[in-house]
């Protein structure tokens, strides 16, 4: 693919940018009709879920006409009714994410499913840039094979530089570095009671699967030390804490029995 080529457009079967926003005067029987193929569609994943969204959002809500979704602007009141549908099966954040990334891969001309590495993590980084600067961002990250870490981190100067040039100061806090994100996720998923629940059936596991959990505990460990140890050596402390990092590498060694 060179350079100045996007992904040819695929047939929309998906969803888009933006708060979801539906017309002031949308009837009840109109929403009963979304929240179905809505539902209907929630057996897709990734961009083709995104794909899905959009699609049933323009045509079922707007008849096909993109503009129209568009001039009518965020309006909360109408999201929450959609959103706030008891019999709904998809959360509003990922229906607002999914409709904002659907529209704007109709801005470029781009089918949300067309993309060969890109994910939905990448484009939800260019919602909100100029239509030029997602253009040449998204193109990049898929030219070259961007986690969508990098790409936000692309995505993140452009807004600033944006915001620069139009003599303005950046708004709001700085972004996260990434390793606060994953600290922070990490932080989440052993604080959750059932991330790791039926641990003590693990010694049922074949010789195989065990050995393969066992090195990616031993790993967790080690990354985690170093990463105790570092932060530690910023704001002080009394060194690494194995026993803590160590607990899981611990829970699967001691019924597995392999001895390395």
């Amino acid at each position: 693919m060179s350079q100045d080529q996007l992904p040819p457009l695929s047939t929309p079967d998906s969803e888009q940018v933006e708060p979801v926003v539906l017309p002031a005067a949308a009837e009840d029987h109109i929403i009963e009709q979304v929240v179905a193929s809505i539902n209907e569609a929630t057996r897709l994943s990734g961009l083709s879920l995104v794909e899905s969204l959009g699609q049933v959002i323009f045509e079922q809500v707007y008849q096909g006409d993109v503009n129209k979704w568009r001039s009518h602007g965020p309006k909360e009141s109408s999201f929450r009714k959609l959103a706030g549908h008891s019999d709904l099966q998809i959360s509003a954040p990922v229906l607002s994410r999914s409709v904002a990334i659907y529209d704007m891969c109709q801005r470029l001309g781009v089918g949300v499913s067309s993309w060969k590495h890109l994910r939905v993590s990448h484009l939800r980084a260019a919602i909100g840039l100029p239509e030029n600067e997602q253009r040449r961002l998204l193109k990049m990250a898929e030219d070259r094979g961007w986690t969508a870490e990098k790409l936000e981190e692309h995505c993140g100067k452009a807004r600033q530089k944006a915001i620069e040039n139009k003599g303005g100061k950046r708004r709001g806090r700085p972004p996260l570095p990434t390793y606060v994100k994953t600290l922070t996720k990490l932080s989440a998923i052993m604080a959750d009671g059932s991330a790791f629940e039926g641990l003590e059936t693990i010694s049922e596991l074949d010789d195989v699967k065990a050995q393969e959990l066992l090195r990616q505990a031993r790993e967790a460990a080690a990354t985690a030390n170093a990463w105790l140890a570092q932060l530690e050596a910023v704001v002080g402390g009394s060194g690494a804490i194995p026993g803590q990092a160590t607990d899981i590498h611990g829970a699967l060694q001691a019924p597995l029995n392999t001895g390395g």
